[in-house]
């Protein structure tokens, strides 16, 4: 269960982690579009600085432009791999953990049904030694009855034997 709750601990950050990248990214990608589009606007304009001349000028514009764009186009591409590597990385650990709540689910089962054959074999363990307590509680009464009858008769025989004169020696 530990394992599972730091697996879940680890996602938890790499997710924060990931969104404050993405966060980050964003906001450059935000800044690098607005800067691309400032230039993109200077070209429309065509308005040479003073005394650059104005092919200079375009081709200065162009040259940043397409630096800008190179530059985003890694950036992005950087983002778009880092987030497919944790994408991946989630993936594994999510797999990881219905992988244990497969286990942990099977080995629940299995422990209620050694439980129900426990309580099972329990049952009948108490059904025979009830059965056996009522045979013995049948038998002592018969017994009890048994000896209860034999002093009863030995009782009439010594009576019996007492007047016939008969003298008994041990009593």
């Amino acid at each position: 269960m530990a394992q599972f709750s730091e697996i879940l601990d680890s996602l938890i950050l790499e997710t924060t982690e990931l969104q404050e990248k993405t966060q980050n990214f964003n906001e450059i990608t935000k800044d690098l579009t607005q800067r691309v589009a400032d230039l993109n606007k200077k070209m429309k304009k065509k308005n040479p600085d003073k005394g650059v001349p104005k092919n200079q000028n375009q081709n200065h514009l162009t040259t940043d432009l397409q630096e800008y764009q190179t530059s985003l186009d890694l950036i992005m591409k950087k983002h778009r791999e880092v987030v497919q590597n944790k994408n991946h990385k989630h993936q594994k650990k999510l797999n990881k953990i219905i992988s244990l709540c497969d286990d942990f689910e099977n080995e629940n089962n299995h422990f209620k049904k050694e439980n129900e054959y426990l309580k099972e074999k329990n049952k009948q363990m108490t059904d025979v030694l009830e059965r056996a307590a009522n045979v013995q509680d049948v038998e002592l009464n018969e017994k009890i009855q048994e000896i209860v009858k034999l002093r009863e008769e030995n009782r009439v025989l010594r009576e019996l034997l007492e007047i016939s004169g008969y003298e008994i020696k041990n009593k």
